[in-house]
This record gives C-alpha cells, structure tokens and sequence, in this order.
C-alpha cells in the first residue's frame, strides 16, 4: 500500500500515506519474526525519507503510531480495490458437509475470518461464502467486498 502512494497508483501521490503503510509494514514483518521481510520494508521506508520532508515524516509516524487494525473501516474504496487485486483464489476443496476455499495459499471456511500477510500488510480478511468456482470475501470490519473467481 506504501508504494501505490508514493508512486499515485490508484491513489493521489501522497508522501504520508506512503510513509504510513510502510512503517505499519516494518513494524507487522518485525512482530510477525520475519527479520528479512522488515529490513526488506526498511530499506523501502528508508528510501522514501531521502525525498520526503521532516513534517510529512513525522505526520506519518503519527499516523502508523496511531493506526489499529479496525482502520480498515476508514478505507477508501480504493484502498479496497488494492488489497483485493492482490488477493489469489487457489482452489475450492468439497468435504462431505462444506466446502473450503484456498486464498493466497489459506485455507477459508464461510463464516471464518483471518490474517493474511500481503506485500506490504497484514489484512484481516472474512470469507461469506464457497461455491463451486468462486468465494466471496470481505475485509474484516468494513463493507468491502469481492468475488473471488477460480482460474481455469
């Protein structure tokens, strides 16, 4: 999410927002014990610094400081569209009473909600419902939604 605003994909440039999501990365990688993947992040933050000014730095470590993962629910529709593109339907498994659906190597059951670890975030996600082809999920908290289709 830090590199679509400091690069305007999808989003207006916005040098603190970038600052933002980036900072929330390195502190997720480096709770979630992946030291590679948080000096990976660093070095990214790192890099916007040198062409960022003091204030917005500091606006968005207040921000990152600030931020719960009940943010969500302040997303825009953009934001949204974001994490769903990065989202990957790997298959549906059929057991004798339900049906599971596989999303970024994650197994999904209706009615549960998990954590899972995208580019730059960790993204509370809900599964709604398994069909035969494709699964419908939600961001926890908000009323994004998506159709998830299976790939042929």
């Amino acid at each position: 999410m830090g590199r679509f605003y400091e690069r305007g994909v999808g989003v207006p440039k916005d040098r603190v927002n970038a600052y933002r999501w980036m900072q929330i990365s390195v502190q997720t990688a480096a709770r979630d014990a992946d030291p590679t993947l948080a000096h990976t992040y660093k070095i990214e933050r790192d890099q916007l610094v040198t062409h960022t000014s003091t204030e917005n730095i500091a606006e968005g470590q207040r921000r990152a400081a600030a931020f719960t993962p009940s943010d969500y629910d302040q997303m825009n529709p953009v934001e949204a569209a974001l994490i769903f593109v990065e989202l990957k339907l790997n298959g549906i498994s059929e057991l004798t009473d339900s049906r599971n659906a596989v999303l970024n190597n994650i197994s999904f059951s209706a009615g549960e909600t998990k954590t899972v670890k995208l580019d730059e975030q960790s993204v509370p996600l809900s599964c709604l419902l398994v069909e035969n082809r494709s699964a419908r999920f939600a961001i926890a908290g908000t009323n994004y939604q998506a159709t998830l289709q299976l790939k042929r």
